[in-house]
């Protein structure tokens, strides 16, 4: 592969231009990217779990080392168990914590997220708000929350289960123009709401410390892979995109 200083960008086989998404990816066999979208990884590491953390694990696992700082010991809740919610809860045991709650309305994904470590699990489908999680808390709250849906609802509900001190991320993206509306009981001790691009990563420092993490078995990033496609199944592949989809398609390029 060779690596260019301009805009990276290529013809299909059919002559159309094909564009990166974020500058990031497309769907095709090779492709021209910028030399700081590049990083060095061990040999040892499969492609499919190298896959795995360039995006979606990065920034889960980035939002609760980097952005939220999470704290050994900490109570932890989890709004949304796809993929990016996963990789939270995924990454929130390394960093220590003690009680994992995840949330989504549907039970495959949250037998799922017991599987990566959640201590326990609501089914969100039965309830209307996130008091549930102060009452597996013995009314404490949790001392940190990530919404991992884009939800401006659950972004809403968030501060209703953080005590003082307490710091929610949201790691979803909520839709352009759409307003996230806090009361002003919300605001006293020191409670903290924040968003996160890409988990606040450092990519050339990150990406090999989180492989090495999955190569110590800290992380179980194999668990997010539910099946691989081929480039000619994609149209298919989207169309198991649903809310009780697994979590992780990989397409496999013939690429070793």
């Amino acid at each position: 592969m060779k690596l260019l200083p301009g805009a990276p960008r290529r013809l299909s086989s059919r002559g159309e231009m094909l564009n990166q998404v974020f500058n990031l990816s497309v769907f095709v066999g090779n492709m021209v990217v910028r030399e700081h979208a590049v990083v060095t990884i061990q040999p040892t590491i499969p492609t499919n779990i190298a896959a795995l953390a360039g995006c979606g694990v990065m920034t889960s696992v980035g939002a609760v080392f980097n952005a939220a700082k999470l704290e050994p010991g900490s109570t932890v809740a989890m709004v949304g168990c796809g993929d990016i919610g996963l990789s939270a809860v995924n990454g929130a045991t390394p960093a220590g914590a003690s009680h994992i709650v995840a949330i989504d309305t549907v039970a495959s994904k949250l037998a799922r997220a017991k599987e990566m470590s959640a201590t326990e699990t609501i089914n969100a489908s039965h309830v209307e708000t996130l008091e549930p999680v102060k009452e597996l808390t013995e009314g404490a709250g949790v001392a940190f929350f990530f919404e991992a849906i884009g939800l401006n609802k659950t972004a809403e509900q968030c501060s209703a289960v953080l005590p003082p001190g307490g710091v929610a991320t949201i790691v979803g993206l909520i839709p352009i123009g759409t307003k996230i509306e806090l009361r002003r009981a919300d605001f006293p001790g020191d409670r903290k709401i924040q968003g996160t691009g890409m988990g606040g990563n450092r990519f050339r420092v990150d990406m090999p410390r989180l492989l090495e993490s999955w190569w110590q078995v800290r992380l179980s990033l194999d668990m997010l892979i539910c099946g691989t496609i081929k480039l000619e199944e994609i149209n298919a592949a989207f169309a198991k995109l649903k809310p009780s989809a697994p979590a992780k398609q990989l397409m496999d390029f013939g690429v070793a």
